[in-house]
């Protein structure tokens, strides 16, 4: 009989980051349809598996796109303004956006580039923390950010590092949210203004889920593998950072091969994903 599952190996490119995830799949010809999913009906596993794929989304979005003079900014309230719900703060949040757009495209003619987060939770404490909002955005003037703010001293800026994984920040953000229900947005972003991460074709491998390998030019940064109730593993997974970006041509995504020895300073070549 033939097995309703393959083998498959796929990529995730992200600015100069690579995942590289082998797992199943059903096959096209054997899928079923998906049952209705009930509102609120999620066990604990399904949320904290969710949790964790926000944080590869997000770390994602912020590996596309950041650039030098990207920018943390945390807005805090007072006792007098703090928002009384997360909804309430969710509302203040879109307000205080609405008006940095308007000052952005005034200053700069267009709209900002930007990923905002509406924060509730102190996850060093792991426990509730006064509503505050952080902002990933670019370049921009310091002024206008805080000019923006009712708060006296109610904004902090903290450049971003020139580090090309932002896992770490994404890990971050994400844990300063808490309660939201399964599949809840705990982030927003500016619209049609940011990279999307590229996202291969999975192809069907004839070895072994384990056996999956990292890319030569690139330093590995993580490897997850999960196994399942038989021990065997079920999926890989590895997180790497590329020397250079990769270089899209056509509908082939060109990566760079390792340099030659003695070839230090050079440019690198680069061969096809």
């Amino acid at each position: 009989m033939k097995s309703r599952w393959k083998k498959v190996e796929y990529k995730i490119i992200s600015g100069k980051v690579v995942e590289i995830k082998r797992t199943y799949m059903p096959l096209a010809d054997r899928k079923k349809p998906r049952g209705h999913r009930i509102a609120g009906n999620s066990d604990e596993r399904k949320i904290k598996d969710n949790e964790r794929e926000q944080k590869k989304r997000l770390a994602r979005t912020l590996n596309a796109n950041l650039e030098k003079g990207w920018m943390l900014v945390t807005l805090k309230y007072d006792d007098e303004t703090r928002p009384l719900d997360y909804a309430a703060l969710q509302i203040s949040g879109k307000k205080y956006m609405r008006k940095l757009r308007e000052a952005f495209k005034k200053q700069y003619g267009r709209n900002p580039k930007f990923i905002l987060v509406n924060a509730n939770w102190n996850p060093e404490r792991d426990c509730p923390a006064k509503f505050h909002h952080h902002i990933v955005i670019e370049s921009c003037s310091w002024d206008m950010l805080r000019g923006l703010w009712p708060i006296e001293n109610g904004v902090s800026i903290e450049p971003i590092d020139g580090r090309e994984d932002h896992t770490a920040l994404a890990v971050y953000l994400i844990d300063n949210v808490h309660g939201l229900p399964y599949n809840g947005k705990v982030w927003s972003t500016s619209r049609d203004n940011l990279v999307k991460p590229i996202y291969t074709e999975p192809v069907e491998i004839a070895d072994g889920i384990a056996d999956i390998q990292p890319i030569p030019t690139a330093v590995q940064t993580a490897f997850e593998r999960l196994d399942g109730e038989a021990g065997t593993p079920v999926s890989a997974y590895i997180r790497c950072v590329l020397p250079e970006k990769p270089v899209i041509k056509g509908r082939q995504i060109m990566l760079p091969k390792p340099r030659k020895r003695g070839g230090k300073g050079a440019k690198h070549e680069f061969t096809a994903l």
